[in-house]
Protein backbone atom coordinates (compact mmCIF):
# COMPACT_ATOMS: atom_id res chain seq x y z
CA UNK A 1 0.00 0.00 0.00
CA UNK A 2 1.40 3.05 -0.78
CA UNK A 3 2.59 6.00 1.92
CA UNK A 4 -0.07 8.62 2.63
CA UNK A 5 1.64 11.82 3.35
CA UNK A 6 0.27 14.33 5.48
CA UNK A 7 -0.24 18.31 3.91
CA UNK A 8 2.52 19.34 5.88
CA UNK A 9 4.83 16.67 5.69
CA UNK A 10 4.71 17.52 1.64
CA UNK A 11 4.90 21.72 2.93
CA UNK A 12 8.10 20.69 4.94
CA UNK A 13 9.47 18.33 2.04
CA UNK A 14 8.48 21.36 -0.50
CA UNK A 15 10.44 23.95 1.96
CA UNK A 16 13.78 21.95 2.08
CA UNK A 17 13.22 21.23 -2.18
CA UNK A 18 13.30 25.29 -2.61
CA UNK A 19 16.19 25.71 0.12
CA UNK A 20 18.21 23.58 -1.39
CA UNK A 21 17.56 25.14 -4.49
CA UNK A 22 18.40 28.60 -3.47
CA UNK A 23 21.73 27.45 -2.09
CA UNK A 24 22.39 25.14 -5.22
CA UNK A 25 21.72 28.69 -7.25
CA UNK A 26 23.87 30.62 -4.85
CA UNK A 27 26.75 28.49 -5.33
CA UNK A 28 26.57 28.38 -9.17
CA UNK A 29 26.43 32.51 -9.26
CA UNK A 30 29.75 32.15 -6.93
CA UNK A 31 31.36 29.66 -9.53
CA UNK A 32 30.18 31.93 -12.16
CA UNK A 33 32.02 34.64 -10.98
CA UNK A 34 34.90 33.04 -10.27
CA UNK A 35 34.79 31.68 -13.90
CA UNK A 36 34.08 35.45 -15.05
CA UNK A 37 37.15 36.60 -12.94
CA UNK A 38 39.38 34.03 -14.56
CA UNK A 39 38.30 34.77 -18.58
CA UNK A 40 39.24 37.98 -17.67
CA UNK A 41 42.88 36.93 -16.14
CA UNK A 42 43.49 35.44 -19.46
CA UNK A 43 42.07 38.02 -21.73
CA UNK A 44 44.93 40.03 -20.18
CA UNK A 45 47.48 37.74 -20.55
CA UNK A 46 46.62 36.05 -24.20
CA UNK A 47 43.93 38.47 -25.57
CA UNK A 48 40.35 37.63 -27.03
CA UNK A 49 38.83 34.44 -24.70
CA UNK A 50 36.33 32.19 -26.93
CA UNK A 51 32.80 32.61 -24.40
CA UNK A 52 32.48 29.15 -22.59
CA UNK A 53 29.99 26.94 -24.25
CA UNK A 54 27.06 24.90 -22.25
CA UNK A 55 26.91 21.32 -22.58
CA UNK A 56 24.02 20.03 -20.30
CA UNK A 57 24.57 17.79 -17.54
CA UNK A 58 28.41 17.20 -18.49
CA UNK A 59 29.13 20.51 -17.54
CA UNK A 60 30.71 23.00 -19.47
CA UNK A 61 33.44 22.52 -22.32
CA UNK A 62 35.57 25.45 -23.30
CA UNK A 63 35.64 26.63 -27.19
CA UNK A 64 38.94 27.37 -28.23
CA UNK A 65 40.19 30.33 -29.97
CA UNK A 66 40.56 28.73 -33.32
CA UNK A 67 37.42 27.15 -32.77
CA UNK A 68 35.63 30.55 -32.24
CA UNK A 69 36.48 32.29 -34.78
CA UNK A 70 35.66 29.45 -37.01
CA UNK A 71 32.19 29.68 -36.00
CA UNK A 72 32.29 32.81 -36.99
CA UNK A 73 33.81 32.68 -40.38
CA UNK A 74 30.93 32.04 -43.41
CA UNK A 75 30.24 28.25 -43.98
CA UNK A 76 31.37 26.90 -47.45
CA UNK A 77 30.26 23.51 -48.64
CA UNK A 78 32.53 21.19 -49.04
CA UNK A 79 32.44 19.79 -52.43
CA UNK A 80 32.39 15.68 -52.94
CA UNK A 81 34.25 14.29 -54.88
CA UNK A 82 32.78 11.19 -57.21
CA UNK A 83 31.13 8.23 -55.37
CA UNK A 84 33.57 7.59 -52.39
CA UNK A 85 35.22 4.27 -51.64
CA UNK A 86 32.29 2.96 -54.33
CA UNK A 87 34.79 3.60 -58.15
CA UNK A 88 38.25 2.13 -56.33
CA UNK A 89 40.50 0.97 -58.39
CA UNK A 90 42.82 -1.84 -57.43
CA UNK A 91 46.66 -1.92 -57.64
CA UNK A 92 46.11 -3.92 -60.75
CA UNK A 93 43.60 -1.59 -62.62
CA UNK A 94 40.55 -2.33 -61.85
CA UNK A 95 38.07 -2.24 -59.63
CA UNK A 96 35.82 -5.08 -58.13
CA UNK A 97 32.78 -5.12 -60.28
CA UNK A 98 34.81 -5.03 -63.61
CA UNK A 99 36.57 -7.94 -61.67
CA UNK A 100 33.17 -9.81 -60.87
CA UNK A 101 32.03 -8.98 -64.87
CA UNK A 102 35.36 -10.47 -66.06
CA UNK A 103 34.67 -13.43 -63.75
CA UNK A 104 31.24 -14.01 -65.08
CA UNK A 105 31.54 -13.40 -68.56
CA UNK A 106 32.86 -16.62 -68.50
CA UNK A 107 29.95 -18.45 -66.34
CA UNK A 108 26.73 -18.54 -68.75
CA UNK A 109 24.91 -20.83 -66.06
CA UNK A 110 25.94 -18.67 -63.31
CA UNK A 111 27.99 -18.58 -59.88
CA UNK A 112 28.07 -18.72 -55.71
CA UNK A 113 29.16 -15.84 -54.45
CA UNK A 114 31.86 -17.25 -52.76
CA UNK A 115 33.35 -18.71 -56.01
CA UNK A 116 32.99 -15.79 -57.28
CA UNK A 117 34.85 -14.01 -54.56
CA UNK A 118 37.45 -16.44 -54.62
CA UNK A 119 37.83 -16.48 -58.63
CA UNK A 120 38.27 -12.94 -58.29
CA UNK A 121 41.29 -13.21 -56.06
CA UNK A 122 42.64 -16.20 -58.27
CA UNK A 123 42.28 -13.39 -61.42
CA UNK A 124 44.87 -10.99 -58.94
CA UNK A 125 42.18 -8.59 -58.05
CA UNK A 126 44.32 -7.44 -54.36
CA UNK A 127 42.12 -6.55 -51.57
CA UNK A 128 43.23 -6.17 -47.48
CA UNK A 129 39.12 -7.00 -46.59
CA UNK A 130 38.60 -9.51 -43.91
CA UNK A 131 35.74 -10.84 -44.84
CA UNK A 132 36.03 -10.42 -48.63
CA UNK A 133 32.72 -12.06 -49.55
CA UNK A 134 30.92 -9.58 -47.91
CA UNK A 135 31.95 -6.69 -50.34
CA UNK A 136 31.58 -9.08 -52.78
CA UNK A 137 27.91 -9.65 -52.21
CA UNK A 138 27.17 -6.55 -51.63
CA UNK A 139 28.68 -5.57 -54.98
CA UNK A 140 26.62 -7.97 -56.25
CA UNK A 141 22.72 -6.06 -55.66
CA UNK A 142 23.47 -3.85 -58.49
CA UNK A 143 20.65 -4.86 -60.50
CA UNK A 144 21.44 -3.21 -64.05
CA UNK A 145 24.24 -5.74 -63.84
CA UNK A 146 23.66 -8.82 -61.76
CA UNK A 147 20.55 -10.86 -62.17
CA UNK A 148 19.76 -13.41 -59.19
CA UNK A 149 18.97 -16.52 -60.89
CA UNK A 150 18.54 -19.09 -58.12
CA UNK A 151 19.42 -18.81 -54.23
CA UNK A 152 23.28 -17.44 -53.95
CA UNK A 153 23.45 -17.67 -58.15
CA UNK A 154 23.95 -14.87 -60.01
CA UNK A 155 24.91 -14.15 -63.62
CA UNK A 156 25.82 -11.37 -65.57
CA UNK A 157 22.46 -9.20 -66.71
Amino acid sequence: MPVVKTIEQLRQELEAKVLEFAKLASYREKLQAELDAVDRRLSQLHGKVAPVAKRGRRGRKAVTQTAARDADAPKVKKKHKGKGRRGRKAKGGMNLLEAIKQVLANQPDGMRIRDIATAVKDNGYKSAAKDFYTIVATTMREPDVFTKIGRGLYKLA
